[in-house]
């Protein structure tokens, strides 16, 4: 949950539409994203955060993968 110290943080729903849902896991590294608006899920997608409050955190790449199913 929010002890994790790399963590991803889901789009602000101010920023959703009604037909639209974002769930995340328990480890905050998942987000799905569902809804029939393909250009409002493109901007949610972009809201995305990526947080790390390790004091010195490692260098490194961070991957992210996108799925997309019809």
């Amino acid at each position: 949950g929010l002890s994790c110290a790399e963590r991803l943080l889901s789009p602000d729903e101010k920023f959703m539409e009604s037909e639209q849902e974002v769930r995340m896991n328990s480890e905050m590294n998942e987000i799905t994203i569902e809804g029939s608006s393909r250009q409002n899920i493109e901007q949610l997608l972009q809201k995305i955060q990526y947080v790390n409050d390790k004091e010195s955190p490692s260098l490194g790449r961070r991957n992210v993968q996108v799925w997309m199913a019809d």
